[in-house]
């Protein structure tokens, strides 16, 4: 399951009696980009909900403390913290954690269906078509029919095999 962090930021604010304000939804739906570790580098999920936790109890300490403050400010300097003392000391690390994928979406799968419909149902229908007439009536046009639905059937399933492969690699870098 993924982690919302917003919601948890938001959460947190909400039980130290900070209500909800434009200025605190802004800061809950950027805080991932503000508190995100040096470039090249990644959090484990546990980490990202610790530091997601630090950050909503110190900005929700600084705002009792100070409360004449404006948040924004109070919100710099929490991030100016943060980088400073390099990410208040969470580990990161060069290697992205593996974390488990969405479930393929409907619309994916229904390109598989639509392939193996084709492949198993409607292209050996041709083929056996073309192929009893051809031995029954050997002329150049049911062999040229058998020939151009068997490169057909061959083709549309090196397409879809290009197409599928060439999709892999934009999944991988989300």
């Amino acid at each position: 399951m993924a982690l919302d962090r917003k919601a948890l930021f938001l959460k947190i604010l909400a039980e130290k009696g900070l209500g909800p304000r434009e200025e605190l939804t802004r800061i809950a739906a950027e805080h991932v980009k503000d508190l995100a570790p040096l470039s090249g580098r990644h959090f484990t999920e546990e980490t990202e909900k610790n530091i997601t936790l630090k950050a909503a109890h110190q900005l929700a300490q600084s705002r009792l403390n100070s409360p004449e403050t404006p948040i924004l400010d109070t919100w710099r300097e929490i991030v100016t913290d943060y980088h400073r003392s390099r990410q208040w000391g969470f580990p990161s690390s060069s290697q992205k954690e593996n974390r488990p994928k969405d479930i393929t979406p409907t619309r994916e799968v229904a390109s598989y269906f639509w392939t193996m419909f084709q492949a198993l149902f409607l292209m050996k229908c041709v083929i056996l078509f073309f192929g009893i007439k051809s031995a029954e009536e050997p002329s150049p046009w049911m062999t040229a029919g058998l020939i151009l639905a068997i490169a057909f059937s061959f083709g549309s399933l090196i397409w879809f095999a290009i197409r599928k492969s060439r999709k892999e690699p934009k999944e991988k870098e989300r």
